[in-house]
């Protein structure tokens, strides 16, 4: 990655006390930060990205930590389109993680941006063909 790229990451987050699953990573967290529920109340996420200046030798940590009640920005025309494709996905899949999401939401969330760009507008109609199928 280089200077003025972006980079749009999707994760799939599992409330504390889940009844889910996950694979143990070798890198797990050790237990005295792990989330019970009545530590860390006032943090949201915390991200440390660690970048090197292009003519650089030595990368340097940027941390952030976001507390539940921070404004959200706006979303980036990127930033929507990608999150529609996943959710398209989906539902598409009749994903048990689809939670509520639809079809209908995918349209509405594509409809400000379709029109920007010719795959954009042919994905929108693609997921109101798969809308029309459904039904």
């Amino acid at each position: 990655m280089g200077a003025g790229h972006e980079v749009i990451a999707l994760y799939e987050i599992i409330p504390a006390g889940s009844s889910e699953m996950v694979a143990p990573i070798e890198f797990d967290i050790e237990v005295e930060n792990k989330y019970t529920g009545t530590n860390f109340i006032d943090e949201f996420v915390d991200v440390g990205i660690r970048y090197k200046d292009p003519d650089g030798s030595v990368s340097r940590l940027s941390h952030h930590t976001f507390s539940p009640d921070m404004p959200v920005p706006s979303n980036s025309t990127q930033f929507i389109l990608a999150s529609s494709i996943a959710e398209f996905g989906l539902v598409l899949r009749n994903s048990d993680y689809k939670s509520a999401a639809s079809y209908n939401d995918v349209i509405q969330r594509l409809l400000p941006i379709a029109d920007d760009n010719v795959y954009w507008t042919e994905l929108l109609e693609l997921v109101r063909k798969a809308n029309q199928l459904s039904d």
